[in-house]
C-alpha cells in the first residue's frame, strides 16, 4: 500500500513537472511565433517600400522609351529575393506593361518560365522561379502578401507610370519554419531533461524522506515506541517529522503512565479476586466443617442423655444387666460418631490452615506432589460437594520435588474453579483429572476436563487479563491470567490444548529439582 501511494505521488510529480515544462515550452514557442510573425510583417513592409523605390528608379529610362524587355529584365532581377511574391509594372495610361508572380505552391505553373525576356536562372530553381502575371492576378498577388507597396515611375519631373511590390516573406517564412522545429525540438528534450531533473530532485528532497518518515510511523504503530524519525531540514516535511516526534514522546509518555496504571490496578485486581476466593472457601470450610461439629454435638447430646437415663435407672435399682449392657454400647457408639467427626474437621482444619499459611510463602520446599495434590482437592471439596464433578489424580506416590507450595495451590485451584465455571453447563456433570509428572527439571502439571471445550477464536484469548465469556454472570477473567503469571514468574510457562473429542487441558510446567 505505501509503495504504491510512493509510485503515485512520483508520477504525479513526473506528470506535474512534464505538463509544466510542456505548458512552458508551448506559451515560449507561442510568443515567438507571434513575435515573429508581427516581425515579418514588419520586414515585408520594409522590403516593399525599398524595392518599390529601387524599381520605380532603374525602371524609370526603360520605361520611357518603352524598352519592354529591359523592364522585365529589371523586374525578373528584381524577383530573385524569395520573399517577393509579385510585382506589377503599369504605364501612364495603366496598362500592364510587366507583370511577375510567384508559382503557386504545389500548383501547376501556367506560365512557361523560358518565355520571359531575360529570365536567365535554371528551371525549377525552388525559390527563385517567376511566372508572368496578368491584371486578373493582381488581387490573387495582394491576397496573399504580407504586404505591398506602390511608387510612382518619374522621367524629367513628370510621372510616367507605377510599379507595385508585393511581398510574403515565403524564404524567411520556412526557414523560420525550419528554425522552429529544431527549437521545438530542443526545448522538448529541454523539457524532458528538466523533468528528469525535477523528479530526481524531488525524490531527494521529499519522496525519499517522505519514505524515511513513514517506516519511522509503521514501525511506531508496530509497538516499537522508541522510534523516532529523522528531522533534517528546516521545511514543512522537518517540520512533520518533528511534530511526529513530539507525538511520539507524548504517546511513550501516556504509554508508560498506562502501564503503570494497569500493572497496579491489575496486582489489585489479582489480589481482590485472591480474597474472593479465600473468602468463598472460607465461608465453604465453615459449612464443611459445621458438618461434623453438628453431629458431635448432637452425638454428645445422645450420649449425655443415656448417662442421665442410667444414672437414674441406678439411683431408684431399677437399672438390670441388659439395660446396663444397652446404654454401655449406645454411648460406645456415640463416643465413636463424636471423634470420628471430630477429627474430620480437625483433619479439614489442618488442610486449610496449611494451605492457608502457604499462601504467604514464596521459598520453594521439596514436598510430596501427590500428598498436596490431595490436600488441595480436600480443601476444594466445599466448591466440589454440590457440583456434581468429579475430581481424580494421576501421581506417582512418593513424587517429591521442589516448588513453591503457594504458588501451586493458586495454580491448581484457579485451574479447577475455571473448569468448574466453564467446562460444562447447569446441571451437567463431569469429570476433572489432574496430573502431575517430572520431565527432566520440570514439573509437569496437567488439568483437564471432559466439557464443552473452548473455540479456537477464543482459545487465542483465554490467557488475557480481564479476558472473560462470563462477564453477565460475574466472571472477572483473571483465573487463567493469574496461572499464566504465576507460571511465568516462576520461570515456566503454560499452555492450552484441546481433547479430542471435546474437553480442554491446561498444562503448566515449572522448573523444579525432582527428590528420589
Amino acid at each position: 500500500m505505501g509503495e504504491r501511494r510512493r509510485r503515485s505521488i512520483r508520477t504525479s510529480l513526473i506528470s506535474v513537472a512534464a505538463s509544466s515544462a510542456l505548458v512552458a515550452t508551448a506559451l515560449v514557442l507561442g510568443a515567438y511565433s507571434v513575435f515573429m510573425e508581427r516581425g515579418f510583417v514588419l520586414e515585408a513592409q520594409a522590403s516593399t517600400r525599398e524595392s518599390a523605390e529601387r524599381l520605380a528608379g532603374t525602371l524609370s529610362l526603360a520605361l520611357w522609351y518603352m524598352n519592354q524587355t529591359q523592364c522585365e529584365s529589371i523586374a525578373v532581377s528584381e524577383m530573385a529575393d524569395r520573399n517577393l511574391d509579385g510585382i506589377l509594372v503599369w504605364d501612364e495610361r495603366g496598362s500592364l506593361v510587366v507583370g511577375l508572380r510567384r508559382p503557386d505552391s504545389g500548383g501547376a505553373e501556367k506560365w512557361d518560365e523560358s518565355a520571359l525576356p531575360g529570365y536567365d536562372q535554371a528551371p525549377g530553381a525552388p525559390y527563385g522561379s517567376s511566372v508572368p502575371a496578368s491584371p486578373d492576378d493582381r488581387s490573387a498577388i495582394a491576397g496573399r502578401a504580407l504586404a505591398g507597396a506602390s511608387a510612382d515611375i518619374v522621367h524629367a519631373g513628370a510621372s510616367i507610370g507605377s510599379v507595385e511590390v508585393y511581398a510574403s516573406m515565403r524564404q524567411s517564412r520556412q526557414s523560420f519554419r525550419r528554425n522552429l522545429a529544431y527549437s521545438t525540438a530542443l526545448a522538448l528534450a529541454i523539457a524532458v531533461m528538466v523533468t528528469l531533473v525535477l523528479s530526481l530532485s524531488a525524490d531527494r528532497l521529499i519522496l525519499s524522506r517522505l519514505s524515511r518518515l513513514q517506516a519511522a510511523i509503521s514501525e511506531f504503530s508496530s509497538m516499537r515506541h522508541t522510534t523516532r524519525a529523522v528531522v533534517s531540514g528546516r521545511d514543512e516535511i522537518a517540520s512533520l517529522a518533528a511534530s511526529f516526534n513530539t507525538m511520539a514522546e507524548t504517546i511513550a509518555s501516556y504509554n508508560s503512565d498506562l502501564e503503570s496504571l494497569v500493572k497496579d490496578r491489575t496486582a489489585r485486581l489479582i489480589e481482590a479476586e485472591k480474597l474472593a476466593f479465600l473468602g468463598s472457601l472460607v465461608a465453604g470450610v465453615a459449612h464443611e466443617v459445621n458438618t461434623p461439629l453438628g453431629v458431635s454435638v448432637t452425638a454428645a447430646s445422645h450420649v449425655s442423655e443415656i448417662l442421665d437415663t442410667t444414672g437414674r435407672a441406678y439411683a431408684d435399682g431399677s437399672l438390670d444387666e441388659d439395660d446396663f449392657l444397652a446404654a454401655i454400647a449406645d454411648a460406645k457408639e456415640g463416643v465413636r460418631i463424636i471423634a470420628g467427626n471430630l477429627e474430620r474437621a480437625a483433619e479439614f482444619m489442618r488442610t486449610f490452615r496449611k494451605m492457608a499459611a502457604d499462601q504467604n510463602q514464596d521459598e520453594k520446599k521439596s514436598i510430596n506432589i501427590s500428598s498436596y495434590l490431595a490436600d488441595i482437592v480436600l480443601s476444594l471439596k466445599p466448591a466440589l460437594k454440590h457440583s456434581g464433578h468429579a475430581v481424580s489424580i494421576d501421581c506417582p506416590e512418593g513424587l517429591a520435588a521442589e516448588c513453591v507450595p503457594g504458588a501451586l495451590y493458586q495454580i491448581v485451584t484457579n485451574l479447577v474453579v475455571n473448569c468448574l465455571n466453564h467446562a460444562w453447563r447447569p446441571g451437567e456433570s463431569g469429570a476433572i483429572l489432574i496430573s502431575a509428572r517430572v520431565d527432566g527439571s520440570m514439573l509437569v502439571l496437567a488439568c483437564e476436563d471432559d466439557g464443552a471445550g473452548i473455540d479456537p477464536a477464543t482459545a487465542l484469548s483465554i490467557f488475557e487479563p480481564f479476558f472473560t465469556t462470563k462477564r453477565d454472570k460475574g466472571g472477572t477473567g483473571l483465573g487463567l491470567y493469574i496461572v499464566k503469571s504465576i507460571a511465568v514468574k516462576l520461570g515456566g510457562d503454560v499452555s492450552y490444548e484441546a481433547r479430542r473429542p471435546r474437553g480442554s487441558r491446561f498444562i503448566v510446567r515449572l522448573p523444579t529439582v525432582a527428590r528420589a
